[in-house]
């Protein structure tokens, strides 16, 4: 029995109960309260729990360690940051969230020794998309449970909910190629469909810039294997389909559009920042104040609400503010409370993945090159989310970043037998 737990691969009962975790996430970040994080603070349990009993030593390669290095600094750097600038009840409330950057290491450990199958993580995404698109449909065309009027939000906000369902859907469609069977093929492109359906049923624009970035990316991971036909033909649809999704009344994209247009136009003439792109505007417009006053080291970790405050307070910045602990940005939050220091840690968190997913995303392996193009989605994805949103700074969008990375990373640097094509009848 005690041999059964322990062995690795796709027999081990450990090794399934990994899967097992990494098939729940997806789904359950988005319809279920704190679904996000349960399915990865077990995995870092597990890790604890588990490692010091597993057998072997691991080799790490010298971009793994370099991946490793990059994900503990952001959150090294945070908390000595939070020490030089002098500790607050936010920056206490913000630790444990970058703590999840530290846990990643183990989790990483864990499921490079265990070697879970590629397929529990599709699988995953394939039911997240699906899951979502019946709950954006029940929650808008239903009245079920809607939270915000018009839009739909899952069991969380509607940006959330609509960027991590896009991201799914594309993270799906990018493992296209581990189904071995066409009924197979045909889930993975409807449950593609449901997860673009609930992040455009969510209104939620970021989702909707990002989307594009996403698409080029799979695009150029497989241009060199595309017909001239193929290639004028995706050409075609990239033109035509953002056009027809803007002109369906449905959709609502061309009111959300207009109404960015209309926030913008406001704020320019002075007329109110009482609007979402309105408040962001004036975030950034002060946080440029903050970044000038201290460049190197910034203004510490969790500080932004404090200092706008104080500003407010003099009547040197809008009312509107207040309630916001961030600017709205991540690179310009980073920079602003942690200073350069800060914006280089951020940007290793995302470039150190992304070179290691580039280098493999033409690899001679299928599972190896569907992992690399989805480790590429999920990192140009958080990319774009970032810079109308500061996702490092809640529980939710910081588990699900570093549940995708140190899933797809691992896997990519330990591959099992059980990572054949699966096939469904």
């Amino acid at each position: 029995m005690g041999s059964s737990i322990l062995r690795v691969g796709s027999g081990g009962m450990l090794t399934q109960l990994a899967g097992l975790l990494i098939f729940l996430l997806p789904a359950a970040s988005l319809v279920t309260s704190y679904g996000g994080s349960g399915p990865f603070t077990a995995l870092a349990l597990m890790s604890l729990l588990v490692l010091p009993f597993l057998p072997g030593r691991q080799q790490l390669e010298r971009e793994e360690k370099l991946l490793l290095f990059a994900f503990a600094a952001f959150f090294v750097w945070a908390i000595a940051s939070m020490y030089i600038a002098g500790i607050s009840d936010d920056a206490m409330r913000r630790l444990s969230r970058y703590s999840r950057f530290f846990t990643f290491i183990p989790v990483y450990f864990l499921i490079r020794r265990l070697q879970p199958s590629a397929h529990w993580l599709l699988a995953g995404v394939v039911v997240g998309c699906i899951a979502s698109g019946l709950y954006a449909i029940m929650q808008i065309w239903f009245g079920w449970e809607q939270y915000y009027p018009g839009r739909a939000s899952g069991t969380h906000h509607p940006v959330y909910f609509g960027d991590f369902s896009m991201l799914m859907a594309f993270l799906a469609i990018s493992m296209l190629q581990l189904a071995a069977s066409n009924i197979y093929r045909w889930i993975i492109v409807a449950a593609f469909g449901m997860g673009v359906l609930a992040s455009i049923l969510s209104g939620t624009r970021t989702a909707w810039a990002a989307a594009p970035v996403m698409l080029v990316a799979l695009i150029w991971q497989h241009w060199h294997v595309l017909g001239p036909r193929k290639k004028l033909g995706i050409v075609i649809a990239g033109l035509l389909l953002p056009l027809a999704l803007y002109s369906l009344p449905f959709t609502n994209i061309a009111n959300r559009v207009s109404e960015a247009m209309r926030d913008v136009d406001r704020y320019e003439n002075n007329v109110t920042v009482e609007t979402s792109l309105g408040q962001r505007f004036e975030m950034w417009r002060v946080s440029w104040q903050f970044i000038k006053s201290h460049p190197l080291l910034g203004i510490g970790t969790g500080n932004f609400q404090k200092e706008t405050g104080k500003m407010i307070d003099a009547g040197e910045l809008s009312e509107a503010v207040r309630p916001f602990g961030n600017p709205h940005n991540e690179f310009i939050n980073t920079m602003v409370t942690r200073g350069v220091i800060g914006v280089a840690s951020l940007l290793a968190v995302f470039a150190v993945p992304l070179i290691i997913f580039t280098r493999k995303w033409k690899s001679a392996s299928m599972v190896d090159a569907a992992l690399a193009g989805g480790g590429v989605v999920v990192v140009t994805g958080f990319a774009v989310f970032s810079l109308t949103a500061s996702p490092f700074e809640r529980a939710l969008p910081v588990s699900v970043y570093i549940f995708y990375i140190v899933v797809i990373a691992a896997l990519l640097h330990r591959r099992t037998p059980a990572d054949k094509p699966a096939r469904v009848s």
